[in-house]
């Protein structure tokens, strides 16, 4: 793990909104919600290597192709994940807010498959491989729960291909704006053009152009590298491959 990571076993427990959160029922709490349920003490009774960590914006949570030490739980913050292209240019696969599972690939194999940056201030419980496959064996009912949460994963993933496939950059940009409306939870986005750009798969300096028209027909107010929405319904519009006028 890199050197910039603050290890903050003794920060109080952020709790997080239960919708984000995935589990089986268990006296009340999910399985894999329990993080953001217990206090710190309860959860090492399931996870006694637990950590807690703190990052800061731009810090790395972990990199592609570092030995998978373990998961990592989101409590806190936003982080964005990337993979490196062929000559180490970064491309975004998709963000992860809090109540969201990092660091799963290690079912599959021993490396991460990708590279996770913190967007934001980000507080993440970290559980050690042999923890979080002995918490299984203890609790086999939850090994579903799992399936359905990488399942879910999986179908946003193929979502997001096929968007990307049959949309066009102007419909693509109203998407995103929307998805990360939902993510931030709130109408203003804090993302750089770049990584706007980045996460639409489209130009920077066609996502600009977008951008100009977007905030020309009141759909969109900039400032200070924050996107505000206005009007989610027209965006909705342009997004669903309406032909509707905007």
């Amino acid at each position: 793990m890199d050197s910039g990571i603050s290890k903050v076993n003794q920060l109080p427990i952020v709790k997080t909104s239960n919708q984000h959160k995935y589990g089986c029922p268990e006296e009340g709490h999910g399985c894999l919600s329990i993080l953001g349920q217990w206090q710190l003490e309860d959860i090492k009774i399931y996870f006694p290597n637990l950590q807690l960590f703190h990052f800061f914006k731009d810090e790395y949570l972990f990199r592609e192709n570092e030995y998978a030490e373990g998961i990592y739980f989101l409590e806190a913050g936003k982080v964005k994940l990337v993979k490196a292209g062929e000559f180490e240019e970064e491309y975004i696969i998709r963000l992860a807010r809090s109540g969201d599972l990092l660091g799963l690939c290690f079912f599959l194999c021993d490396q991460f498959n990708n590279s996770a940056i913190a967007l934001e201030t980000v507080i993440t419980y970290f559980i050690p491989r042999d923890d979080f496959l002995a918490f299984f064996k203890k609790k086999p009912e939850c090994s579903l729960e799992m399936m359905k949460m990488i399942c879910e994963k999986i179908g946003e993933a193929e979502k997001r291909i096929a968007g990307l496939s049959q949309k066009n950059p102007r419909q693509r940009v109203a998407e995103m704006l929307l998805d990360l409306r939902s993510i931030y939870e709130a109408d203003e986005i804090p993302l750089s053009k770049d990584d706007l750009a980045n996460i639409s798969c489209t130009s920077w300096n066609t996502l600009t152009s977008l951008m100009r028209d977007f905030r020309r027909k009141q759909l969109i107010e900039i400032s200070r590298q924050k996107i505000r929405l206005l009007n989610l319904e027209k965006l909705t519009r342009i997004a669903e491959l309406e032909l509707a006028r905007v």
